[in-house]
């Protein structure tokens, strides 16, 4: 009346688990470079989305304060005695955008961010490691009071290995538009 069961062990053997190392080892393999792909892209596109939702605010925030909105790039810091001829000056020697910009409204069209309640930071835009951006003007880009463009000009953004690249263009009265570029950073 005693019933014996047998029990079969369920384990792979050692061939079997080394088949299964071998095909993991080489999904990874073409995985990985198409991850690092996918990432590069995605912070590329962050960054634009980044810039283009600033230059979007500061039209509006031009045109509804009725003063000027100006972006200026960062060195990590916000300056408070951050003024026009700083601004240019690092805009003119081609600074990376990529290590933060500031947007602020210049009510006083002074040119100059005072802090005596005639200017307000609007946005602090922090670095990204991950990409470059260089804007190809050598004047700021602004809105006047009316929430127009002060000048047309364009902001290259390059991934790291420099394969993917993007650019916003700001047209002449201010309204940026993005384009892919193909070709990468060359």
């Amino acid at each position: 009346m005693y019933s014996v069961t047998l029990y079969r062990e369920n384990a792979f053997t050692l061939v079997e688990l080394l088949v299964v190392v071998a095909i993991l080892a080489i999904l990874s393999s073409l995985a990985v470079p198409s991850y690092r792909d996918y990432m590069e892209r995605s912070q590329l596109s962050s960054a634009v989305q980044k810039l283009y939702s600033t230059l979007m605010l500061a039209q509006a925030e031009s045109y509804k304060s009725k003063s000027t909105a100006r972006l200026c790039p960062l060195d990590l810091r916000v300056d408070k005695q951050l003024d026009n001829r700083q601004c240019e000056s690092n805009i003119a020697k081609k600074v990376d955008w990529a290590n933060g910009w500031i947007l602020w409204l210049d009510r006083d069209n002074g040119g100059y961010a005072d802090f005596d309640g005639m200017s307000e930071i609007v946005r602090v835009n922090q670095p990204n490691k991950h990409i470059s951006m260089i804007w190809n003007n050598n004047v700021q880009p602004q809105y006047k009071s009316n929430g127009l463009g002060a000048q047309a000009g364009s902001f290259l953004f390059c991934s790291s290995s420099g394969k993917y690249a993007k650019k916003v263009v700001l047209n002449v009265i201010g309204r940026p538009h993005v384009m892919e570029l193909p070709k990468g950073c060359s």
